[in-house]
Formats: C-alpha cells, sequence, structure tokens
C-alpha cells in the first residue's frame, strides 16, 4: 500500500485500477526475505532445500493471488491451454526467475544492470499495451534500482546480497507475467526473450551441474561473467557486455510486439545469440556436445569413486604403523584413484 499516496487521481489514473489481490501478491516480497531466514535457522543442515521450500510457498501465494499462466501464445501458435499444468508451471517460472537473479550475482552490478534493463523493458512494454498503472509502478522501483546500481557498480560500496536477489527475482517473476497477460488471459512469450540472459545462465548451470553429477544448487566457477573473465575482461566490461545482450534481447522483445508478423524471426534470432554467445565462451558441451557429455559421464564415475575413497581414508590408513608402510599405502591409494603423480612435501622437505 505504499503506493496510496501517490497522485494518480489527478492524472486521471485511478489506483483501484490494478488488483486489490495483485497488490497484496506484489507487496509480499517481504515473507520471501522471512522465509529464508526462518528457514535457514531452524533447517542448519538443508539450508539450500528450505530456500527453495519458502520459494515454492511464495510461489503458491503468487497463483493464489491471481499470477498463474493459463495459456499462452508463441511465435508459432496462436494459443496454448495449459490445463492442469498451469499452476505447476507457474509456481515453476516464479521460482525459477527467483534463482536466476540470484545465480546472476556474480560481480558488482551484475543483477542489478540486468535487472535494471529488464524492469525498463517491461515498463516500456506496458506502456504500448495500456497499462499505464503498472508501468507507473515500475517507474518507481527503477527510480529506486537506479539508486542503488550507483552504489552497487563496480567497485561495490554496498552488495545485493541474497534477500536483495530473491526480491528483484520474485519481482520481475510476477510483473513478466502481469505485464505480458492479454486481456483474454493468455500471456505472451515475451519474458523468455526479455530475460533471456539470466534464463540462459541458469539453465546452462543445471544442465552442466546435472552433466557432472553435482547438486544443482552447489556454486561453480563457470557461470557467464566467469568465462568472460577467464577471456580476460575486467569485471566491468563483463558486467557491460551481458547488460548489453540483455539490451538486446530486450530490443527483440519490443520489435515482436510492434511488427507481430516478423514475431517468429525475433525468436529465431536469440536462439542464435546464445548459441553464438556460448560458442565465444568456449562451452565444451557447444563446441563438441557428443565428446563433451561423453566425458562428463567419465568424470561423475571418477568423482563417486574419488568420494568413496576419500570416506575410506582414516581406515584405510589406520593400520599403517610406520611412514615406510603409509607411503606405500598412500601409493595404492593413488593408483586406485586414478593418480599417476604426486608429491609430498613433509616439514619443507621433499619426501617424493
Amino acid at each position: 500500500m505504499i503506493f496510496i499516496w501517490l497522485p494518480f487521481e489527478k492524472r486521471g489514473i485511478g489506483i483501484e485500477a490494478l488488483s486489490l489481490d495483485r497488490l497484496i501478491s506484489f507487496s509480499n516480497w517481504f515473507n520471501d526475505s522471512l522465509g529464508t531466514w526462518s528457514f535457514e535457522r531452524f533447517m542448519d543442515h538443508s539450508s539450500q532445500m528450505g530456500k527453495l521450500l519458502g520459494q515454492i510457498s511464495l510461489g503458491i501465494l503468487a497463483v493464489y493471488f491471481g499470477f498463474t499462466i493459463e495459456s499462452i501464445e508463441g511465435p508459432f501458435f496462436q494459443k496454448l491451454d495449459l490445463g492442469f499444468w498451469a499452476i505447476p508451471l507457474s509456481i515453476l517460472w516464479i521460482v525459477g526467475i527467483i534463482n536466476a537473479i540470484n545465480l546472476i550475482d556474480g560481480l558488482d552490478g551484475l543483477a542489478s544492470g540486468i535487472t535494471l534493463v529488464i524492469l525498463i523493458t517491461l515498463s516500456w512494454l506496458a506502456h504500448e499495451m495500456g497499462k499505464i498503472e503498472l508501468m507507473l509502478l515500475m517507474v518507481v522501483l527503477i527510480g529506486s534500482l537506479v539508486s542503488f546500481l550507483s552504489f552497487n557498480r563496480p567497485p561495490a560500496s554496498i552488495f545485493m546480497g541474497d534477500s536483495g536477489s530473491y526480491f528483484l527475482g520474485y519481482l520481475i517473476a510476477i510483473l513478466s507475467i502481469w505485464v505480458c497477460e492479454k486481456p483474454n488471459g493468455t500471456v505472451s512469450l515475451f519474458p523468455l526473450l526479455i530475460l533471456a540472459v539470466p534464463i540462459i545462465d541458469t539453465t546452462f548451470s543445471i544442465f552442466r551441474r546435472f552433466l557432472k553429477g553435482i547438486p544443482f544448487y552447489s556454486a561453480d566457477k563457470d557461470h557467464l561473467h566467469h568465462r568472460l573473465l577467464a577471456k580476460g575482461l575486467t569485471p566491468t566490461q563483463a558486467v557491460f557486455i551481458l547488460s548489453g545482450f540483455s539490451i538486446i534481447y530486450g530490443s527483440l522483445a519490443l520489435s515482436a510486439h510492434y511488427f507481430p508478423e516478423i514475431q517468429s524471426y525475433s525468436y529465431l534470432i536469440g536462439i542464435g545469440l546464445i548459441w553464438i554467445l556460448l560458442y565465444f565462451l568456449e562451452y565444451d558441451v557447444i563446441r563438441r556436445p557428443v565428446s563433451s557429455i561423453r566425458g562428463q559421464s567419465d568424470l561423475r564415475q571418477r568423482r563417486d569413486l574419488m568420494i568413496a575413497l576419500a570416506e575410506q581414508m582414516d581406515h584405510f590408513f589406520s593400520k599403517d604403523n610406520d611412514l615406510s608402510s603409509t607411503l606405500n599405502s598412500f601409493n595404492y591409494w593413488c593408483g586406485l584413484a586414478g593418480i599417476s603423480e604426486y608429491r609430498i612435501i613433509f616439514q619443507k622437505k621433499k619426501l617424493l
């Protein structure tokens, strides 16, 4: 209700034009932060699962207040009714975008910069679709985000943190549904273009971790921004490049809106840009898909073996009473683990 003070009535715009239920859901970002805080403390050994449960609860609440994708409209089909899948896919969209913004928050100013581009694109689209009240709502968010970005840009003096990225992800998830929903209840696929950069990074991260056989919530150094840094770019340059890609995808979404007859080409260009970006960043699964997938299978087997050997390490060496026996056991252990060469330093003296 923080928007009641805005003089909408003087401009011929009534706040009642916005759904009260949706405004209530829109303000429920506080529940996300509170839920994450609670779950992390009551589920010390399952903090990631606690966060996920909190996000799913928030998704269910948003669906209850009307943010449901009941049917979609795309470039290659007029209308597709989701039926039974409407509710689970709506929750999946909300939870997915919450985590997408969180995962892309790996450099100073990256998540806030991309979110700013997304909000500007959504507000522009809202204006063109006649949703002026919703556009004004997003203008307030854009103003606050610009202020935050002035301190969050590299080198940052303030940081977003999980609560900040979850907050922005939740807002974008429900705003993308709200803006792109037509009067007949059909939601266009424009959000797939507008949010392409965080969606690409998150989807590819989950796929990559699945191939490696590690939990999807495990941290790694293989995100898009990590690859750009590995190319020799500075953090500021990496932020500008990914924000630039977000601007391009937003422009494709606006082009698809203005020129429906070329809508399919906008999505095809978007897919092509994904391939070019991933190929430039030298992801093996793009450059050498078959050998990469086979190699990941071998790595999963070796990783499982290493984990099993590590768990038995204390028991393995407990029977050795002298240094020579320990070294022989260690040599045998390395052979099982597939380690062909190693060096042991003991009290700054090389033993092997």
